[in-house]
């Protein structure tokens, strides 16, 4: 009886793995548009701003310009994507990508900084249809006008 049941669990065993399929195919290699690679975050100052860096725990409001990154066009920016004023609470595991608060911390109230992210701290692989397309780097440009300290 023992060995009957080790053999109906085997045997269910190899069905639900023959069930899940075979590996994906990597054959297709991912071309990636070299145009619009961000190799790591990258923060430039434009104006420093005054009073303390802006740190996780602080809510900050914060004028922003979101594009998708192309280092040949004419701005060294790319193509406008977005733009507009947001209150955020720093480090709260809000819905932005990683790369949109990261850029903002060290800011100084008044400052303007232009941020390059990397594809992995924006949309990643996927990237956001139909608007971002996958592996795509982005740049921020904020400007802090409002700091509310922890």
């Amino acid at each position: 009886m023992n060995s009957i049941f080790k053999q109906i669990a085997t045997l269910a065993c190899a069905l639900a793995l023959a069930a899940c399929g075979g590996a994906k195919d990597y054959s297709e290699p991912v071309v990636l548009d070299p145009l619009t690679q961000v190799a790591e975050l990258t923060k430039t100052d434009i104006a420093v701003g005054s009073g303390n860096p802006v740190v996780n725990g602080d809510r900050v409001d914060v004028r922003y310009v979101t594009y998708i990154y192309n280092r040949d066009a004419v701005d060294k920016k790319g193509t406008k994507l977005d733009a507009g004023q947001l209150s955020v609470p720093l480090g709260a595991g809000n819905n932005y990508v990683p790369g949109f608060e990261m850029g903002i911390l060290g800011m100084r109230l008044g400052g303007k900084r232009l941020v390059a992210v990397p594809s992995a701290l924006a949309y990643g692989p996927n990237g956001r249809p139909p608007q971002v397309p996958p592996n795509t780097g982005l740049l921020f440009e904020f400007e802090l006008v409002s700091v509310y300290p922890k």
